[in-house]
């Protein structure tokens, strides 16, 4: 038991930055400029109601799963909420107009990891003032897996909740457009401008995986078996 507890503390310390890096599929870099608001219960706006979502489309090269989600967004000048329900689906294309069709996969995430990134969004065309910036994340309990070269769609909204404003950032990706469907669309339409969502795919290795890894790592550069083992901390574990 003691070996046991010994191995799922080192795992916990494993720097997830790096394994970040590593698996990221798809990235939509945040252009810290603009955003339109993709949240289910928000103050009317216009003649939309108090509903709109947003979908971005995207390939992936390869076959995957992914198991962890990021995404750029503000809240205009309101305080982010304490707690927060977020809705992330993703879709295959309709036949028609190459728009979101058929759900492929929904989740539903509780207060994702949500950070400040200390940027400044500024606002869209029309409008003034300067928000900050935040970057939210969601580790898959159960990963969503993708083929490629499907152009998929991921749509990201607030779900329910108290009135607010969740504004999905605009990204520097292929500039393609984006769609939306709010009362007023339905299903979906396709933005008649450019500009493409701020989000990232990633596909992380389990943790026993990486060490592992490490352990062959260690095994070729050291040529020995307890180098290896101290390098990746399995003595305590293995004896």
């Amino acid at each position: 038991m003691t070996k046991l507890c010994g191995w799922l503390v080192l795992l916990g310390a494993l720097p997830t930055a790096v394994v970040a890096d590593e698996g990221v599929l798809r990235r939509h870099t945040p252009s810290q400029s603009g955003g339109w608001p993709s949240d289910t219960n928000y103050p009317a706006y216009g003649m939309m109601g108090n509903s709109q979502v947003l979908a971005d489309d995207f390939l992936l090269e390869a076959d995957a799963a992914i198991r962890q989600i990021a995404w750029w967004g503000h809240y205009g000048l309101a305080s982010p909420p304490a707690d927060e329900m977020m809705r992330i689906r993703f879709y295959l294309p309709d036949l028609a107009g190459g728009l979101p069709g058929n759900l492929v996969a929904e989740l539903a995430v509780a207060n994702p990891q949500r950070e400040a990134t200390g940027m400044l969004v500024s606002a869209s065309a029309g409008e003034a003032g300067l928000y900050p910036e935040y970057r939210f994340q969601a580790i898959l309990s159960s990963p969503v897996s993708l083929v490629a070269d499907t152009p998929y769609w991921i749509e990201i909204a607030e779900s329910g909740g108290p009135l607010g404003l969740f504004v999905w950032e605009f990204a520097t990706a292929d500039q393609n457009g984006f769609a939306y469907a709010n009362p007023e669309v339905a299903p979906w339409q396709r933005s008649v401008f450019g500009g493409d969502l701020a989000f990232e795919l990633s596909t992380v290795p389990e943790p026993g995986t990486i060490c592992l890894v490490m352990l062959g790592v260690a095994l070729v550069r050291r040529g020995s078996r307890r180098a290896a083992l101290s390098s990746c901390g399995l003595q305590q574990c293995l004896g």
